[in-house]
């Protein structure tokens, strides 16, 4: 049937369809045709085999009639959903495109070309192929085959053979292979988007199920590692599982030349996790790197593979010898018979690294024959005669290097230009073109730079398709960075990249300028220019874009120096970085940069002016990158410039040079760095906030056990959620954003789904009173919770409630638990004034911090998993050591009431912290200082702080039953003390007739006394243990000496204002339980009052004796009207009254008796009292 198919194909209209109907026909014949096979050779045995082997030959061939059966089935399915219309087929390529695949992480894409990538040579490494091919074919084996090896040894040549047979078989579903010689290649984040591009492209059931999962959610390619391994890989393949066949493989390659550990680490851990139910296999090739060899070995010393067996392959070493003789006689066949025995030696010489073999190739072929032979005598003689403890690897590129330098032909400027041409090759964070080589090895022109890298060939790749210039092989990067292998060719890698910072500034202040791209007006989006993209490649040059994102990196390599070039980067060039950045849509990148120099500069000693500048130029990136303003460039001089804070100094530099722009002055200008971005309101005191992974979304609990899913950036509610009977202590988002945890005072935990906040998991029962914290491990897989219990207890997320670790150790109540960004720890803080770290893995107590005196509510793992911060009830901050438990430095300080929640930015320099002072504050990790804040404007105690995933703001929430957002950049107060012009939260104000003071009342029930002059704050009063906060009346008594104010529960204080101590004890301002907030006024003499309160649906306006504290008359309106206005006249003598409909009447101020009115103001007055 399948080769009948294959036969009418050519009939069919769609190519599209013909390729997938021939890729699965083959395939499908493929695999039919083994089990019809395996099905004859058990029926063709005879004689003793056949008799010893009935039972089992009864048997088999069942089960390959079944599988037969089954791979039919299998054909039919992807034959008939092949079968698409060119609408769908638009749309879904739309779909996958979204993914941003990287297209040239395929094994054989063009770039295999420009890096010479290529497969074993002709019966070489032929033992590890066959394994290979047989663990593939093995539909009953482990799921991953980790090849490892250190570098040279061949992986990569060995994968790329095993791909082309895969892909030969029709067995190889998706490849990665990572390589620094592309950015997009050796970034992590991008492996499991592109695999499940090429799945779907490889697969239809596979593919109809992506595009299910991606019309929900068609921005899934920007989530978090294990969000994306969930939705685009797991998923959809457990979906299309019975459709799929049981024999593709997913090769990865060379994870160690990705540019972060992290993800890597993530990598590894999702596939040891998830791989044994999916019906793909990986195979995956690295070095033995420090970070993926920890991840490998923890697994199997946790045995938490999950099903997955992890299959160590370590490059054999007793072939390898003959399989490089062979590879070196077939390219070296030129040199053939005469040079027999030198070639064997060289194969001895290079042992069992194949990189040796391959760049020796290189070099003697980079010469003509005779030449070629004298090479490889240089090759044989430098390790004959190489010092000993040289590598052989070393020997091979120290001579080539000597005979690229020292040749007797060159001038030793040009011996110079190819040490430098070397140097920042090696150096530079991307490939680049040899024009952008030259700018920054400070070159004149290219064609010298081009005549460097020729003798350089063999250890540096110039590719023939794009003229990029990177590394070959990453051993040549560690040979030049080791003094000890390199010598005399030793790159100093903190020293150079300060060249090459030195290199960035000079080319960036030469290119960039005022409006680079020429945008014609401030009114049109950058997007909306027609011809925006050829402006920007016409006018922003390869160097340039490069200086302008990697000045920072190379500068923040070394020690401090090149002051005062950064100085005048700051003063004179930023906002025209700021421009290029923009255009690039990097404008984010900009903030994390402006805040890596100040951080660095924070470290050095230099001047308090400079780091001022470089405060300022980072909280003035931060504002533009973090508003919408930024979809405008222009907009960088037009609005962000006149709208920043008069006193920074970006602003103060730059806008004198510019005409025209808007004046914006005013008190709240001189704050607007400390001001809130946003405030959320909240109907509950919120105990608990989260930032999801994706800088999406923001999840919330309050007292009243309701969560709340917001969008974090403009805090519309999104899903909200009753999640527990009682008040929710914690709550968290799992790293890849889709689930919620939250901890709770009913004892429980549960698992939420973020999305629709159903319930995925729990309730988790097991402590036996409230639980305080819970907190997410790194890969998702694990909760961990502290309670009141005094326990610690860790969790699986998969759906099992039982506890899974009980870790007990504190005094006291624990009030905070987290893992390590490694998952391999926990750490805990308590209220017996302890912080205990973990094992997570064990369960067992590794040490114990003692310092502070007070309760311990809040920890944090620093991003580096080096140390741990702990907030504490004593008003201090504490750093220590994961290693030993010392403490790291003094405490930080500075909160005037107890820590309730700290948080630790993503770059892992600051701390942001809240306290019970009601303030948000910023620290620098490195220094102690504070950098940003306190940031005021809660009128309750500050419950939980966060950063954003960049970094670039904060959320605080609330008793006060709000949550605020807070431009992390902020720069710190001067004085951190309260002054007038900072008040925040204000409900009320007055002024006594000698006008020294300003008094005012705060939404917190707070008061606090102002000197006019100065605007320094004179005093605070807080209100304890009041039903009501909410002020009605806050006046000065008629000599200025005292505050009269009055709440709504009808209780009234007076308050010294010298001293702003509470004056007797608190009277009653009315007889009602609750009073309106409006109308409330106090005689001239300060002692009567009236107030107004609603009784059985009727405004009554009640006359207070203060002095004797008793009700004199209620004043009752005799219509359905309601006082609006209420006012002591005729020297305290008369009561005027106004209602809302313009009605006015007058009564006896001492007995409450009416003596005059109604009257009637004109109709369509403003219903005002006139003045008496």
């Amino acid at each position: 049937m399948v080769r009948l198919l294959i036969k009418h194909l050519p009939t069919v209209a769609s190519k599209e369809i013909t390729d997938t109907m021939t890729r699965i026909s083959g395939l499908r014949s493929r695999d039919i045709v083994k089990e019809v096979k395996a099905v004859e050779q058990c029926q063709s045995r005879n004689g003793p085999r056949r008799v010893l082997g009935a039972s089992r030959d009864e048997d088999e061939p069942i089960r390959r009639y079944r599988r037969i059966e089954q791979l039919f089935r299998l054909f039919q399915g992807e034959a008939s959903m092949s079968m698409w219309n060119d609408t769908k087929r638009h749309f879904v390529s739309k779909q996958l495109e979204n993914l941003g695949p990287v297209k040239l992480a395929g094994f054989n894409s063009r770039i295999s070309e420009d890096i010479g990538r290529r497969s074993c040579a002709r019966n070489t490494r032929t033992q590890i192929l066959h394994d290979s091919v047989e663990w593939a074919d093995n539909l009953n084996g482990t799921k991953i085959y980790w090849m490892n090896g250190m570098a040279g040894t061949g992986k990569t040549t060995i994968a790329y053979s095993l791909c082309e047979r895969l892909d030969d078989t029709g067995q190889l579903a998706a490849s990665f292979f990572c390589t620094r010689t592309s950015r997009e290649c050796s970034e992590a984040r991008r492996i499991f988007p592109t695999i499940a591009y090429q799945l779907a492209r490889y697969s239809v059931p596979f593919r109809d199920a992506l595009c299910g999962v991606l019309d929900k959610d068609p921005d899934v390619g920007n989530l978090s590692t294990t969000s994306q391994f969930r939705l685009v890989l797991a998923k959809p393949l457990l979906e299309a599982k019975e459709k799929m066949s049981k024999s593709l493989i997913v090769v990865i390659d060379a994870l160690d030349e990705c540019n972060d550990p992290h993800p890597v680490k993530d990598i590894l851990d999702i596939l040891f996790q998830f791989a044994a139910d999916l019906p793909i296999k990986f195979f995956v090739t690295s070095r033995l790197e420090p970070t993926i060899r920890d991840s490998m070995m923890s697994r199997i010393a946790a045995r938490d593979c999950s099903g997955s067996i992890l299959y160590l392959h370590e490059i054999e070493k007793s072939p390898v010898q003959a399989d490089i003789e062979l590879y070196l006689k077939d390219e070296l066949q030129d040199l053939l018979p005469a040079f027999c025995a030198d070639i064997e030696e060289l194969a001895e010489q290079a042992g069992n690294l194949f990189i040796y073999a391959a760049t020796a190739v290189r070099y003697i072929q980079a010469a003509d024959k005779i030449f070629g032979y004298k090479r490889l005598k240089i090759i044989l003689e430098v390790n004959n005669t190489s010092k000993k403890g040289l590598f052989a690897i070393d020997a091979l590129y120290s001579a080539i290097l000597s005979a690229a330098i020292h040749d007797n032909t060159l001038k030793p400027e040009e011996r110079g230009i190819i040490r430098v041409v070397l140097w920042t090759a090696v150096c530079i964070c991307e490939p680049v073109l040899t024009n952008t080589l030259a700018a920054l090895a400070g070159l004149d022109d290219n064609e010298s730079t081009i005549s460097a890298l020729q003798p350089l060939r063999s250890v540096l790749r110039i590719s023939e398709h794009n003229n990029l210039v990177a590394t070959l092989h990453a051993s040549f990067p560690d040979f030049i960075f080791s003094k000890e292998r390199s010598q005399e060719f030793f790159c100093d890698r903190s020293s150079y990249d300060q060249f090459l910072a030195r290199r960035c500034l000079e080319i960036m202040g030469t290119q960039l300028r005022f409006n680079i791209c020429k945008l014609g007006s401030s009114f049109i989006l950058d997007d909306e220019v027609s011809d925006f993209k050829e402006r920007v490649e016409a006018h922003i040059s390869p160097e340039l874009f490069y200086a302008c994102r990697f000045w920072a990196g190379h500068l923040t390599q070394g020690p401090v120096s090149l002051v005062e070039s950064i100085y005048a980067f700051l003063s004179q060039r930023l906002l025209f970085w700021m421009e290029v950045l923009n255009l690039r849509k990097l404008m984010v990148t900009g903030a994390m940069i402006s805040a890596k120099v100040h951080m660095w500069l924070r470290t050095a000693n230099v001047s308090p002016d400079m780091i001022a500048l470089a405060r300022d130029a980072q909280i003035f990136v931060g504002n533009y990158a973090t508003h919408p303003v930024s979809a405008s460039t222009p907009h960088i001089y037009l609005s962000a410039l006149p709208l920043s804070s008069p006193t920074n100094l970006i602003r103060l530099t730059y806008l004198p040079r510019f005409a025209g722009l808007v004046q914006v002055s005013g008190s709240l200008m001189k704050r607007i760095d400390q001001a809130s971005l946003d405030v959320w309101l909240s109907r509950h005191p919120i105990r608990s906030a989260s930032f999801s992974t994706d800088r999406e979304h923001v999840a919330l609990g309050d007292d009243h056990g309701t969560i709340s899913v917001r969008d974090a950036h403009g805090g519309e509610h999104l899903v909200t959620f009753r999640a527990h009977r009682k008040a929710i202590s914690s709550i968290a988002f799992s790293s890849d954003a889709t689930l919620i945890a939250s901890s709770s005072h009913d004892h429980t935990l549960c698992l939420w789904r973020a999305s629709n906040g159903s319930l995925v998991s729990g309730p988790f029962k097991g402590h036996n009173s409230r639980v305080n914290s819970v907190s997410f491990s790194p890969d998702g897989m694990h909760l961990v919770s502290g309670s009141e219990d005094w326990k610690v207890r860790t969790w699986a997320t998969s759906g099992i409630l039982d506890c899974q670790l009980l870790l007990a150790g504190h005094a006291g109540p624990v009030r905070s638990v987290v893992f390590s960004h490694d998952g391999m720890q926990i750490a805990s803080g308590s209220s017996d004034h302890t912080v205990i770290i973990w094992d997570a893995i064990r369960g067992t107590l590794l040490r114990t911090l003692r310092g502070h005196i007070g309760h311990v509510p809040c920890v944090q793992f620093s991003a580096c998993g080096t140390f741990v911060v702990s907030g504490s009830n004593d008003c201090t901050i504490r750093m220590w050591d994961t290693h030993n438990g010392t403490p790291i430095g003094n405490p930080l300080q500075g909160h005037s009431h107890q820590i309730t929640s700290i948080a630790v930015s993503p770059e892992g320099e600051r701390i942001v912290s809240g306290s019970c002072d009601r303030t948000v504050r910023v620290w620098h990790i490195a220094s102690g200082e504070l950098i940003a804040g306190p940031f005021e404007g809660h009128t309750d105690i500050v419950r939980s702080v966060r950063f954003s995933a960049d970094g670039l703001r904060i959320i605080s929430a609330s008793d006060d039953k709000t949550v605020r957002v807070w431009n992390a950049q902020g720069k710190a107060q001067c004085d951190a003390n309260h002054s007038f012009d900072k008040l925040s939260g204000i409900s009320s104000t007055t002024i006594p007739s000698d006008g020294a003071y300003i008094a005012s009342g705060h939404g917190d029930g707070s008061i606090r006394a102002w000197h006019i002059q100065s605007g320094s704050q004179v005093w605070v009063w807080h209100l304890h243990h009041a039903k009501s906060q909410h002020i009605v009346l806050l006046t000065f008594s008629p000599d200025s000496k005292y505050i009269l104010v009055a709440y709504k529960d009808g209780v009234s204080r007076v308050l010294s204002v010298q001293t702003g101590k509470l004056v007797g004890d608190p009277r009653r301002f009315s007889p009602r339980k609750s009073i309106a907030d409006y109308p409330a006024v106090l005689s001239s003499d300060g002692k009567r009052a009236l107030g107004t309160s609603s009784v059985g649906g009727c405004r009554v306006l009640d006359l207070w004796d203060l002095q004797a504290n008793r009700l004199v008359s209620a004043i009752e309106d005799d219509d359905d009207t309601h006082f609006r206005q209420a006012r002591f006249v005729a020297n305290d003598v008369r009561i005027a009254t106004c209602t809302n409909t313009g009605r006015i009447d007058f009564w006896d101020s001492y007995t409450g008796r009416h003596t005059a009115g109604p009257f009637h103001l004109d109709p369509g007055s403003t219903s005002e009292l006139p003045q008496f």
